[in-house]
């Protein structure tokens, strides 16, 4: 073993000087305020010094996080930067622009590919135990609940969103639906369609079954579901839009289409209504 270069007295095992001890390199290269205490004194000077040059007003305070005060928080400012980036990210001067926190390497929009391969590493990572949810093991105050319930709501009042949500989740009718469609359509050709899949929607609730033609609505409950007290909460504000809107209402249950012929007769009784 050998000394280190410097002068320090330090043992060293290969190379010329200790870690940081080199004077053609900084000197506190590689080195952290937990493994060398001159970081620390170092770190400590300078903030003592910026607090004092504020108290004297010769600079200006740092902007904390979410300051009101902050010029990012001015939307003509915030524009501007944005612009800038995307210029300097095009012409190739800016490695990546990062938008909200998030690094995108393609610009402000990412392709289909991309997006498919991360939602697939991320199902891996969640399925191996990696990475897990945000919300998992927080609790929601009552307050936080309501708040996100109504604006929950005002999103699905949107029709257009409604429609795309059912777009991307590919909605399809269950076994239930299957059958209730294929007794209709046997029994009374032509009078009603399977809208259950977001094609039509009343504010913001989505019919099974509609004949725009009596304003009439079939609403297939499944068994286990529409017994939860949330559903039925629900289902009861269901039916009181329908109404409001001038749409007849006949709900069926999923253990009626045991007994298909008193479905057909129920659903003549209430076409003949």
């Amino acid at each position: 073993m050998k000394r280190c270069k410097c002068g320090c007295g330090k043992y060293i095992k290969s190379g010329d000087y200790s870690r940081g001890h080199n004077p053609n390199s900084y000197w506190n290269t590689g080195l952290t305020k937990e493994t060398d205490e001159r970081v620390k004194q170092n770190g400590n000077k300078i903030r003592e010094a910026r607090i004092k040059l504020i108290e004297e007003g010769k600079i200006k305070p740092p902007f904390p996080k979410g300051s009101k005060n902050h010029p990012m928080k001015n939307p003509v400012i915030a524009k501007k930067v944005s612009k800038a980036k995307k210029r300097l990210f095009k012409e190739g001067k800016l490695k990546t622009l990062f938008v909200k926190g998030n690094k995108v390497s393609l610009g402000l929009y990412r392709t289909k590919e991309v997006n498919k391969n991360q939602s697939k590493r991320l199902k891996k990572e969640y399925a191996e135990g990696i990475r897990k949810p945000y919300w998992l093991g927080k609790k929601q105050s009552g307050c936080t609940k309501r708040k996100r319930s109504k604006s929950i709501k005002k999103l699905w009042e949107n029709e257009k969103y409604a429609e795309n949500w059912c777009k991307k989740n590919n909605i399809k009718p269950n076994k239930p639906e299957i059958l209730l469609n294929k007794l209709l359509q046997e029994n009374f050709p032509n009078q009603f369609k399977y809208t259950g899949d977001g094609k039509f929607w009343i504010k913001r609730f989505n019919p099974d079954f509609i004949n725009t033609k009596n304003k009439g609505v079939i609403e297939m409950f499944g068994d286990y579901w529409h017994n939860l007290p949330e559903h039925k909460e629900r289902d009861k504000e269901r039916l009181k839009v329908y109404k409001e809107e001038g749409f007849a209402t006949l709900v069926l249950w999923e253990h009626e289409l045991k007994h298909p012929i008193q479905v057909i007769n129920k659903v003549g009784g209430f076409i003949n209504e």
